[in-house]
């Protein structure tokens, strides 16, 4: 009975010794770059994140996290975009049924699963954790630049993610089998910069 009752101190004890981090509502963007299967004629934007959090242990270890992203807020920023649609006809096409189907699915999800610190390079971690898309799970890793800073931390990564992962098709090169001039690349390069405020 005694062990009993110091495991659940102990795991009491853990769990109220973490600290909460909400991201900032004005400080937070994640960028987004598709190339042509050629790498050229590519567009980039941005797309916000609606709302996170992050949990930190009292040795400053991130326990865990999740994110909700806004898919009605992604938008073409390039100038070919503009000069090419005045009416943002890129910005509803990806919304559309063709890449991220919003009005069925307007929000995606980051759950992280683990942040792993490098023990060479100070401020560097391995993310790891499942990212989902239009209803759609995949496990994804990448490496990021987590800094803590007085009560806020700060959060900067670039990865690329496969987008025929996430049910993503159109003018997939996948599909012609060669490299075809109007085709879309399946690597989406995304590049994160967040900041998290702690809660008092």
């Amino acid at each position: 009975m005694t062990r009993y009752l110091f495991l659940f101190l102990l795991n009491s004890i853990t769990v109220f010794s973490q600290t909460k981090y909400t991201i900032s509502p004005a400080k937070n963007q994640i960028k987004w770059l598709g190339n042509s299967s050629l790498g050229t004629n590519g567009h980039d934007g941005f797309v916000k994140v609606n709302s996170g959090l992050i949990w930190v242990s009292a040795t400053n270890q991130i326990t865990k996290g999740s994110f909700e992203i806004d898919m009605n807020t992604i938008k073409s920023i390039d100038e070919k975009s503009k000069d090419k649609d005045k009416d943002n006809g890129l910005d509803e096409h990806l919304k559309s049924n063709d890449f991220f189907s919003v009005s069925k699915f307007p929000k995606a999800f980051f759950t992280i699963e683990q942040a792993k610190v490098s023990i060479v390079q100070p401020n560097q971690y391995m993310v790891n954790g499942t990212l989902i898309i239009k209803g759609i799970a995949n496990k994804i890793q990448f490496p990021a630049e987590i800094i803590f800073e007085g009560n806020n931390i700060k959060v900067k990564a670039i990865f690329f993610i496969n987008r025929q992962l996430w049910g993503i098709t159109y003018d997939s090169p996948s599909l012609f089998g060669f490299a075809k001039e109007a085709a879309i690349a399946n690597e989406i390069k995304l590049s994160l910069d967040l900041i998290f405020e702690k809660q008092q």
